[in-house]
């Protein structure tokens, strides 16, 4: 099953529509079914997914419960500049250990083309090969992108 649904340039509201078609699609459901386990009218669900309504974030649990996703999927980070993406190595980075290396040439300047980043947590080096997997083998992208999504196993210890 490949499911196209466009990507839609514009407000947060476009993006949280076109995912929630894009998530329901993937998991074979039908409006009704995910009106019915989500405990959302039906035509609430229509609203959503064409953009009429905005759903709050307690509609969205309830969505992202049905689909048997995390409601963070629904939040799409838009990476715009190198701040934007230092950002986020800097919180992997913090949150789950990792190790960016890469081979030097004679003069030591780091060759852009050998960056290597790595996980000293297996779980997250594992989950990073079943997405490349899941990547390469475009038969059931969607639906084992769904499985990895749908994951709820702990790779860090909690804080406190």
């Amino acid at each position: 099953m490949n499911i196209d649904v466009e990507k839609t340039e514009g407000n947060e509201s476009n993006n949280i529509s076109r995912l929630m078609k894009y998530f329901r699609k993937a998991k074979g459901m039908s409006q009704e079914e995910l009106s019915n386990a989500a405990g959302i009218n039906l035509s609430t669900i229509k609203k959503y997914e064409v953009g009429l309504r905005n759903p709050k974030y307690e509609q969205l649990e309830k969505i992202a419960s049905a689909l048997d996703i995390n409601v963070n999927n629904f939040y799409e980070t838009e990476i715009n500049t190198i701040g934007d993406l230092i950002s986020i190595i800097e919180t992997l980075n913090d949150q789950l250990d990792m190790k960016i290396s890469a081979e030097k040439n004679e003069a030591g300047e780091y060759l852009p083309g050998t960056v290597n980043i790595t996980f000293k947590n297996k779980k997250v080096n594992k989950a990073l090969l079943e997405y490349m997997d899941i990547k390469n083998n475009k038969d059931n992208a969607d639906e084992e992108l769904i499985k990895l999504l749908s994951s709820d196993e702990k790779i860090r210890k909690a804080t406190s």
